[in-house]
């Protein structure tokens, strides 16, 4: 048995009935089997079918064990930290008074509102960059 070969399978071995995060789904695994150019991974969610030649490197850097995303889920993204440092709640509350009183305000409430969304969803963006560990 190559050197290869048996790092992968005790990789494997090491990871079976773990649950990771792989292509944001969790995945627990159950299963695999080692073939001449694939490696086959059951898990309680999908059969992942990869190249032999490139497993390894995948499962070590992809597979991500669900306890560190707990980890990094802890942590704050640098965009949500600026966030709260800034005034964008009260700003929020302020407009909110605003079109209460005042209904042409609208238009500028909506660009209000479409600019809060993209900034939330910049920081969704961050937080599952750093989920997938890259």
């Amino acid at each position: 048995m190559s050197e290869t070969l048996t790092t992968l399978k005790n990789t494997l071995c090491q990871r079976q009935g773990k649950t990771f995060l792989y292509k944001t789904r969790e995945h627990k695994i159950s299963n695999f089997r080692i073939e001449e150019d694939k490696v086959y991974i059951s898990t309680n969610i999908d059969l992942i079918v990869l190249d032999y030649s490139e497993a390894e490197r995948i499962i070590r850097s992809e597979f991500l064990p669900v306890d560190a995303i707990e980890v990094i889920a802890v942590g704050e993204s640098l965009t949500l930290k600026k966030l709260k440092e800034s005034n964008i709640i009260s700003t929020l509350q302020d407009n909110i008074e605003k079109l209460k009183t005042n209904s042409g305000f609208i238009n500028q409430a909506k660009a209000i509102n479409s600019t809060v969304n993209t900034m939330l969803n910049i920081v969704k963006t961050e937080i599952q960059f750093k989920k997938t560990g890259k």
